[in-house]
């Protein structure tokens, strides 16, 4: 009787898998991390997939280290003003927030917001600030929350047609919040008539 040999994938194959948690290798990560260098995107694309894996199955010290490497892999091979590298700004508050430690996250967010300011980015600051107002509205803290928004809305940077419209929509959720009717509906009619951007999701079912 002959036995079969099973092939392992090819290292260069997108469509090898990712293995899951609970024991077993991230495989799909351990064959690729060695192209960070030439290839951070989507390197940190498989963290960021092996990180969602590893939640979903209730393997939070594995989705920690998982969300430290999509981070460290942009951070350490892309220019720090990279929009990727901007946009995983937030990924370690986001998984404080899903390890429901509202405080570090807090931490994090405000880490980022200082950085920006010190590194003269006026956008990224200004979506830290706006982040950590979301963040104290979701923690019942709407006095903070309403402060920290009339803070971002003070600075230049506001003027961005993208940051407005972000700024408006954190407005509605805090509106949202205190069960304010009127200014609901107001907002809600600002954000539909405004042209200038993409449309902004307001709300979405739970995934």
């Amino acid at each position: 009787m002959r036995r079969s040999r099973s092939r392992l994938p090819n290292s260069n194959s997108a469509k090898a898998p990712i293995s899951g948690p609970g024991g077993r290798s991230p495989a799909a990560v351990a064959r690729n991390k060695q192209n960070a260098a030439i290839a951070p995107k989507p390197v940190a694309a498989l963290y960021e997939a092996y990180a969602t894996v590893s939640l979903h199955d209730g393997e939070m010290d594995v989705f920690k280290r998982a969300v430290g490497g999509q981070v460290r892999t942009l951070r350490e091979n892309l220019p720090h003003d990279d929009p990727a590298v901007t946009a995983a700004a937030f990924a370690t508050g986001d998984m404080w927030l899903a390890l429901r430690d509202g405080r570090t996250a807090e931490l994090s967010y405000r880490a980022v917001e200082r950085q920006a300011l010190a590194d003269g980015n006026a956008t990224l600051a200004m979506l830290a600030t706006l982040r950590r107002a979301e963040l104290a509205n979701a923690r019942n803290d709407p006095a903070g929350a309403s402060r920290l928004l009339a803070e971002a809305e003070a600075r230049p940077a506001a003027t961005d047609p993208a940051l407005r419209s972000v700024s408006r929509v954190v407005r509605l959720r805090l509106a949202a919040q205190r069960a304010d009717d009127s200014q609901v509906d107001r907002l809600v009619r600002e954000i539909g008539h405004d042209n200038s951007t993409r449309p902004v999701l307001i709300w979405g079912p739970p995934l």
